[in-house]
């Protein structure tokens, strides 16, 4: 099994993308507990303890961590989303790929130097691989590899033989080139060089495939409201109008809500989410399969459809 961590900037970047992908890819939800992730994201057996099966994945030990906390492993992701940036916030599986997708919730473009801690973790634990491998199939007897598998589901033989990373972030005011460049040079000390990277790319790494995903305008700025603004006001039109107009009519011209298109974008969205989500931000309007914006509109939307089809054509060597 191959696993693509897709690594956000926010929640609602992360919702964005895990319902494009359930929408268009026919993806399915992963909420499994911890310890069931794939090797070596869930449990895995121990190396240096041969039939020792305690051993914490790269989610656990990252979760606890954080926390301080040693039983993660019966706990599921919706349960971590409190962790500080960046964090595994959600996972959908994708069986016609054998593909399962990790979210990190980097909380911001400024948080790289963690996120490479969390990337060079991840990395060293998949280079285990063939290890974690010799110790199911060889060191393991048969009463170890029963009571190993009885404690994981019906995905309990998912072992991650290969990954990729794939970036999404927002152009702003920056614009694409800037933000291209400023992504080269965070995360050089992880990757190498990157200048034969861009927008909507692919490149090999000495230790992955790497994507990169800006989201923006046709001008080259903006960010990821620029796309869901348009489905809040294809779904809800009058509530996006009448939003629109009592935000330009009730704000002062020193309010952030004038200073860029994306603030009134979040402003509407979020304004329009209140009928359905009361008190909730803009999150909840991308997130709610039920009463935030419809499949159908995941399915149609050209910017979906691009980002869908850009994180699945990863450049893996076979």
């Amino acid at each position: 099994m191959r696993a693509i961590l897709v690594i956000c900037e926010g929640r609602s970047d992360i919702a964005f993308v895990r319902r494009s992908l359930i929408a268009i890819a026919a993806c399915t939800e992963y909420n499994n507990k911890i310890g069931d992730f794939p090797v070596p994201f869930g449990a895995i057996p121990s190396v240096s303890k041969v039939g020792h099966i305690s051993e914490k994945g790269v989610i656990s030990r990252h979760i606890e961590t954080c926390f301080g906390r040693k039983t993660t492993d019966d706990r599921r992701l919706s349960g971590a989303v409190s962790l500080p940036p960046p964090n595994f916030d959600a996972a959908i599986l994708d069986k016609d790929k054998d593909s399962i997708y990790l979210f990190v919730n980097a909380g911001g473009r400024s948080q790289h130097n963690s996120v490479i801690e969390l990337l060079e973790d991840v990395d060293s634990a998949v280079d285990l691989i063939g290890d974690y491998q010799t110790v199911l199939s060889e060191s393991m007897s048969s009463t170890q590899k029963s009571e190993y598998y009885s404690r994981r589901s019906s995905t309990a033989d998912m072992m991650i033989t290969k990954y990729a990373i794939v970036f999404l972030l927002d152009a702003n005011n920056r614009g694409i080139e800037k933000t291209v460049e400023d992504f080269r040079g965070s995360y050089y000390d992880f990757f190498g060089d990157l200048t034969h990277i861009d927008h909507a790319d692919w490149a090999k790494s000495d230790r992955c495939p790497v994507g990169l995903y800006i989201c923006c305008n046709e001008e080259g700025k903006g960010a990821l409201e620029n796309y869901i603004i348009e489905m809040t006001e294809s779904t809800w039109t009058d509530r996006h109008n009448k939003a629109f107009d009592f935000i330009k009519e009730h704000s002062d011209p020193e309010d952030r809500v004038l200073k860029a298109d994306t603030n009134m974008f979040k402003a509407i969205i979020a304004t329009v989410g209140q009928f359905n989500f009361p008190g909730d931000s803009l999150f909840s309007v991308v997130d709610d399969r039920g009463k935030g914006i419809p499949d159908e509109q995941f399915k149609t939307s050209k910017d979906c459809i691009n980002l869908v089809k850009f994180i699945q054509d990863v450049p893996w060597e076979d």
